[in-house]
């Protein structure tokens, strides 16, 4: 065990603690991706909800005319 095989040893192991950062950091910023998403599908839905509920006064309104 020479002084080459230890510095490549000390190498192989600053990698393999960097993949391990970068794969944290990776989850991490694919959850806040999730979080994310998830924030935008509620909060269209309830807009979705908001604008339907909107349109359905609007056309019950003018269909009560009609008919009244």
């Amino acid at each position: 065990m020479g002084y080459r095989d230890g510095r490549e040893r000390g190498r192989q192991q600053v990698a393999k603690k960097g993949s391990g950062l970068v794969t944290r950091w990776w989850n991490w910023s694919q959850l806040g991706d999730w979080c994310g998403w998830l924030l935008v599908v509620r909060v269209a839905g309830v807009v979705g909800c908001e604008v339907m509920r909107w349109l359905r006064n609007r056309v019950a309104g003018v269909v009560g005319c009609w008919l009244e």
